[in-house]
């Protein structure tokens, strides 16, 4: 597979974050893709600036950035620059979107998974939200450490990481209609595009697919739905909600909140209504056919690349590997069922061979 890197200015929109008024809405995007066997230029790095990456880890973590500086030795399975493979004419997009906090390549794992079954993935940095955005011209841009708490906050927020979202798939018309490198040029299939993402990356998607027509199909993982109200009816479209089993305990959540109340000042109503709050819009998601699952022993973090980073990391009782690979199984079984409109009986087949993760249809 390759992978290449693209740095787009909205200009449209002013970087609010900035100081300058004259600065604009700057993102980098990563795309992974189907290629050529034997082209490219070196294998990709894991992380291109990890001592940026690791400083904003650190803030959002509070894990030193010494402890994840081996992630900048870790080679991935694509090559930069690579020419896109000839076996298909056209190739079907997946957005990805990052947590609050994380990266573009966060999610690793799951990308060349899909890649490597004929999706062109495109990974974006919410440049503030991000753990870094490092720009072309060396400029890095650290997260942004305004603490956004509360259902109204981070509901008004999400209009940033969707106007993202949109302006990607405008450049992506753009780059399908004449791509400088003639790399993609008339080879994206805009008519098939579907967008996934984790935490607020993953409530991003399901604001996508509830927004941009351009959207036919989303996957949230263990992302509480902020943003606009989701319809009681559902959204509509193809949609599947991945859980953290820790995430949806509600006796896990009772037993933080005594630490979480002396760290915000907030009481213990506000806690229980937040929790209700959160439960409602997820039922509301999945009516109307929605998919949901649960895989035993995780968290919020076994939906990303996290639990690699170190063993000791993972939750009692959970194999990173093993939950990668069903997540892997179950994203691609749903993309294809919707999007290529193939493997059709994929989500079932897959409902009985993991028992456990009770993976059902509303």
């Amino acid at each position: 597979m390759g992978t290449t890197v693209y740095h787009f200015i909205d200009h449209e929109r002013p970087d609010e974050y900035s100081e300058d008024p004259t600065d604009h809405r700057e993102l980098m995007v990563q795309l992974w893709y189907p290629s050529e066997p034997e082209t490219g230029e070196e294998a990709a790095p894991y992380i291109r600036n990890v001592a940026a990456i690791t400083q904003g880890l650190e803030q959002a973590l509070s894990f030193p950035a010494w402890t994840l500086s081996h992630l900048g030795l870790v080679e991935t399975h694509a090559y930069s620059n690579a020419r896109l493979s000839s076996m298909e004419q056209k190739y079907p997009i997946l957005i990805f979107s990052h947590g609050m906090t994380g990266f573009r390549n966060q999610n690793t794992f799951q990308i060349e998974e899909l890649t490597s079954h004929g999706y062109i993935v495109v990974g974006i940095d919410h440049a503030y939200d991000a753990a870094a955005t490092v720009y072309p011209d060396g400029r890095e841009v650290l997260i942004n450490k305004q603490q956004l708490s509360g259902f109204e906050a981070l509901d008004e927020h999400m209009t940033l990481w969707t106007q993202d979202v949109s302006f990607i798939l405008d450049r992506l018309e753009q780059l399908n209609g004449q791509d400088e490198q003639d790399r993609f040029t008339g080879r994206l299939d805009l008519e098939r595009i579907g967008m996934f993402g984790h935490s607020y990356g993953g409530a991003t998607a399901a604001q996508m697919l509830l927004k941009d027509s351009r959207i036919k199909a989303a996957l949230n993982m263990d992302g509480t739905l902020y943003g606009d109200p989701m319809p009681s009816s559902g959204p509509n479209k193809p949609y599947l909600q991945m859980n953290g089993e820790k995430s949806i305990d509600k006796s896990n959540f009772d037993n933080s909140l005594d630490q979480a109340m002396a760290q915000s000042g907030h009481t213990r109503e506000y806690y229980q209504e937040f929790w209700e709050e959160t439960v409602r819009r997820r039922m509301n998601a999945l009516q109307g056919g929605g998919y949901t699952m649960t895989i035993p022993h995780t968290s919020h973090m076994s939906y990303t690349d996290f639990h690699l980073f170190s063993p000791l990391l993972p939750n009692p009782g959970e194999n990173p590997r093993s939950v990668h690979r069903i997540i892997n199984e179950v994203s691609l079984a749903f993309f294809d069922q919707y999007l290529k409109g193939t493997r059709n009986n994929a989500m079932d087949e897959l409902s009985k061979k993991y028992p456990d993760i009770d993976l059902v249809q509303d």
